[in-house]
């Protein structure tokens, strides 16, 4: 925090505050997608998502691994990783795909 940011009466100055804006496309197509895991090799189905602009995010339902735009996505470091993944595809899904919601 810079100090042309504290006013005199020691609060915020807003008008140097930088702006945030996420862009979150909506999702144009979602799709059920029946073939071999590149990841744990069984025949399974997968969930996708594709948007406007972006490439689809997919999601194997046996394993949990997704790929964005055909790009492998990394796990993360906690317990039950796949599983959470796989619980939060289908719940997207029933959803209706919207995002935040």
């Amino acid at each position: 925090m810079s100090e042309s940011s504290i006013a005199a009466n020691g609060r915020f100055d807003r008008s140097v505050m930088p702006k945030v804006h996420i862009y979150a496309p909506p999702v144009t197509r979602r799709f059920v997608l029946a073939k071999t895991c590149p990841d744990c090799g069984k025949r399974t189905r997968m969930l996708g998502w594709a948007y406007e602009w972006h490439g689809a995010t997919v999601v194997c339902l046996r394993c949990g691994r997704e790929w964005q735009d055909g790009e492998w996505m990394p796990l993360p470091f906690m317990r039950g990783a796949r599983a959470h993944n796989i619980a939060e595809a289908k719940d997207r899904w029933r959803r209706g795909s919207r995002h935040n919601v």
